[in-house]
């Protein structure tokens, strides 16, 4: 056992030239004190003598012997592989969480607690409140032939009876059709936008006046 002790705990002994030195010497001590109680020594004796004898063989094996390496590759083998699994489930639990794209406002919460999320659905509506744009729904197709990227606009929001400057910031290359009439949406930065503003406030707008 204490042999078996002594082979465990080398390796964990960088084995150094000195480390094997040290334990040469040991081994010359242990069968130095063997020798000298070959005539006199009682059996319990002998047996301990020799067993320090096999300690020291043990601890010199294990430092010489190439079994510390294969202990420390399948060490690194394994580490490697806790490593790994850590990885994957770091990757796991970053693909469980949403980041959004930019500072906002959750608007809207579209899933509920536990429920299944298909890919591509929408999880969450963020908005940007700080930034509203105005949008329009019934410009015809005879007017936009007018209107240009820059231009400056009027708009009156309704609901707060204020009236605020802006400029068209965007023209949708693409058509809509709302009652049978063809549109294209315009949408327009507010120079400042006003206290109390909300989305979704229904406004009037007049461009290039």
């Amino acid at each position: 056992m204490e042999a078996a002790q002594a082979r465990y705990d080398a390796l964990f002994i960088e084995p150094t030239a000195a480390t094997v030195s040290a334990a040469s010497a040991r081994i010359a001590q242990a069968k130095a004190a063997l020798d000298r109680l070959q005539a006199p020594a009682t059996a319990a004796q002998l047996d301990e003598a020799q067993a320090q004898v096999d300690v020291a063989q043990a601890q010199l094996d294990a430092l010489t012997d190439g079994v510390r390496s294969e202990t420390i590759a399948v060490v690194a083998g394994a580490v490697a592989e806790a490593r790994a699994a850590v990885q994957r489930a770091e990757q796991d639990l970053a693909n469980l969480e949403l980041r959004a794209p930019f500072t906002g406002t959750v608007t809207a919460v579209d899933v509920a607690a536990g429920e299944f999320a298909a890919a591509g659905a929408p999880v969450v509506t963020l908005a940007d409140l700080d930034a509203l744009q105005i949008e329009t729904i019934d410009l015809s197709e005879r007017d936009v032939a007018f209107i240009a990227v820059g231009q400056p606009a009027s708009v009156l929001i309704e609901p707060l009876e204020v009236t605020q400057s802006g400029r068209v910031v965007r023209i949708s290359p693409q058509a809509s059709t709302i009652g049978g009439d063809v549109v294209y949406t315009v949408w327009i930065d507010l120079d400042a936008q006003p206290a109390g503003l909300r989305w979704g406030m229904s406004a009037e707008v007049t461009i290039g006046e």
